[in-house]
């Protein structure tokens, strides 16, 4: 049995940029041309993580301007570091999505 394609993809590009965590979204947008949907992307992602070979982890975003509540960041596994390192940048990400909205949010 041959590999997913899409699961093949994302662990391609999560390997190969492995020294930081994406948006689920930036990964769906990185992998399009091997995947048919989010979907498949999710699902792949879910999948590396159940193998240990990613860390997924979603904070919250509580603001009322937003149309989503949570933000879904994913970053390899690194068998050397280990899964902590991930979850480290995993929360980097996050902290560094929440630094940039903060600056550039006004409400009216």
């Amino acid at each position: 049995m041959s590999p997913d394609p899409t699961t093949e993809a994302v662990r391609r590009f999560l390997t190969c940029n492995r020294d930081r965590a994406f948006l689920v979204s930036e990964v769906v947008a990185a992998t399009r041309s091997h995947s048919s949907s989010e979907e498949e992307v999710l699902g792949a992602i879910d999948a590396l993580a159940e193998r240990g070979e990613v860390v997924s982890r979603s904070f919250p975003v509580r603001d009322p301007h937003l149309a989503f509540s949570s933000l879904r960041f994913v970053a390899a596994v690194d068998p050397a570091t280990g899964a902590r390192q991930a979850d480290v940048q995993t929360e980097r990400a996050y902290r560094s999505w929440l630094r940039e909205w903060l600056s550039s949010h006004r409400c009216s």
